[in-house]
């Protein structure tokens, strides 16, 4: 057999050997040729941090090897999860992460392989702001990333509880306040005695144990009907109804209907410190001797007070003295002047005379008072009041002067009363002109009421007016009496004497 390596024959001397994949077998004989065998060859591929390695293909002509690499994350070569995980601890980012506004981020945690990606939305500048979506990892150990939480490791059930200016991991305080869904007895001043099931169980308080306790209070009440009465089965037997009303109202229709009967009780109205007023009278140029008289409009009963309200001019022989006289029934120890000297200006005198009625005083009955020289003007006005003390008189007070124009004169205080409940007085003697051109009312707003209207009485030249006023007082304050004085003449002079009195109820 011929061969091309020279050699004759059927054996063939030439040494025939393999390098890297290719192995020799056989001597070169016919019965033993050389055989060549190749392996092929072996291509792995290894993923890394960054890219995740694949390779495709039986590495032949019709099949070759295709190595490819996928970027873990995109283009910047970070896992997402560790991505996000650095985005969730950044506190200052630095640049590269800076923006106005929100940086939003969003990846997917798809396995490896997959589509992974980071998508950030629109950036702005001058922001270091970062919003995670889609983020299902955790932060290990974020404690020790910040300064003011504490790095103690959390457990089971563990709240965070701002202290000294650390944020500390710590068991849920449950001594110092009250489950809602605990019971009442949680409270250290509740007793634990259960309440029960049944009855009307209220909490009443204990001062042995400083507790409250459950107390069955249904056999402590009787029970009502539909009409809001006791019901029958619960009211004593034979007892009427005691119906209290105020004096003067009517009955009620219903009265009585729970069987027997009702006991109408009438509660008796305040006793009234309202004087009765019974007018007044006057005249001009009145002598001495005969004095001023007026009749009273109704009885005087026993025990009323009768107040004497005396206006005159001022001509005075001092110490003025009045008498006063009754037609029918009798005062106790007579009249008296309050307090004994008058109040007196150049040309105007004021005086309060009281006594006590111990005979019926009826209607009618002429009351005279005289002073103890004529007068160019002298008027009267009397009252009377029930439900006085025997000595009534608490505190007087008097003041005069001389003014014009129109203005409030402003008489003396009383003084603090000695009990709440009294009626206070006052009159007004004033030079009125001639004809009449002042008018007097008690000050708008301290609550004075008229006991008679404004007397006028004119003589040749001149004129005098007078007026009392009262008001029920429920206070000890001081009575300070006021009256407007309405002048239509500016500059007009007018003098004038005010007297006060307080009488005390009974």
């Amino acid at each position: 057999m011929a061969r091309r390596c020279g050699c004759a024959g059927s054996v063939c001397s030439c040494f025939v050997s393999g390098t890297g994949n290719a192995t020799v077998t056989g001597n070169g004989s016919e019965a033993d040729p050389f055989v060549v065998d190749v392996d092929p060859a072996v291509i792995q591929v290894a993923d890394t941090a960054t890219l995740d390695m694949h390779i495709t293909g039986a590495g032949t002509p019709a099949s070759p090897y295709v190595i490819s690499g996928d970027v873990l994350g995109g283009s910047g070569g970070i896992s997402t999860e560790a991505m996000m995980d650095f985005l969730g601890g950044v506190t200052t980012p630095t640049a590269g992460l800076i923006g106005s506004g929100m940086i939003t981020v969003t990846y997917s945690d798809t396995a490896v392989g997959g589509a992974g990606t980071i998508t950030f939305s629109t950036v702005h500048s001058e922001s270091y702001l970062l919003t995670r979506a889609n983020h299902t990892g955790s932060r290990p150990n974020w404690a020790t990333d910040y300064d003011n939480v504490s790095d103690a490791a959390p457990s089971e059930g563990h709240t965070i509880r701002y202290r000294s200016g650390i944020w500390t991991p710590e068991a849920l305080d449950t001594t110092n306040f009250a489950l809602k869904s605990g019971s009442v007895t949680q409270f250290s001043d509740w007793d634990d005695v259960s309440p029960g099931s049944s009855g009307i169980v209220v909490p009443v308080w204990d001062p042995g144990t400083n507790k409250y306790f459950p107390e069955d209070i249904s056999g402590l009440f009787a029970g009502l009907d539909g009409t809001g009465r006791i019901a029958a089965q619960f009211r004593p037997k034979y007892n009427p109804d005691i119906i209290v009303i105020n004096e003067g109202d009517p009955v009620p229709g219903d009265a009585g209907a729970g069987g027997v009967g009702a006991l109408v009780w009438q509660e008796a109205a305040a006793p009234s410190l309202i004087p009765t007023s019974h007018g007044t009278n006057g005249g001009a140029n009145v002598a001495a001797a005969t004095g001023v008289t007026k009749q009273t409009t109704s009885d005087i009963n026993p025990g009323d007070v009768i107040t004497l309200f005396v206006g005159a001019s001022g001509e005075v022989t001092l110490p003025t003295t009045y008498t006063v006289t009754l037609s029918a029934g009798a005062v106790s120890g007579g009249f008296a002047t309050i307090p004994p000297n008058s109040q007196i200006t150049g040309s105007a005198q004021s005086d309060i005379i009281m006594g006590i009625c111990t005979t019926l005083i009826p209607s009618g009955t002429s009351i005279t008072v005289k002073g103890n020289q004529s007068r160019v003007e002298l008027m009267l006005g009397i009252a009377s009041t029930a439900n006085l003390k025997a000595s009534p008189l608490d505190k007087d007070a008097e003041g005069s002067g001389n003014n014009s124009s129109t203005l409030t004169l402003t008489g003396a205080s009383t003084g603090t009363l000695a009990q709440a409940d009294e009626v206070a007085v006052f009159m007004l003697t004033a030079n009125s002109g001639n004809p009449t051109i002042r008018a007097y009312d008690a000050f708008a707003g301290d609550g004075w009421i008229p006991l008679f209207a404004q007397i006028d009485v004119l003589a040749a030249s001149s004129g005098r007016s007078m007026r009392a006023w009262y008001k029920v007082v429920s206070a000890t304050a001081a009575i300070t009496p006021k009256v407007t004085v309405t002048n239509p003449t500016s500059g007009d002079t007018g003098a004038w004497a005010m007297k006060s009195a307080t009488l005390m109820a009974a």
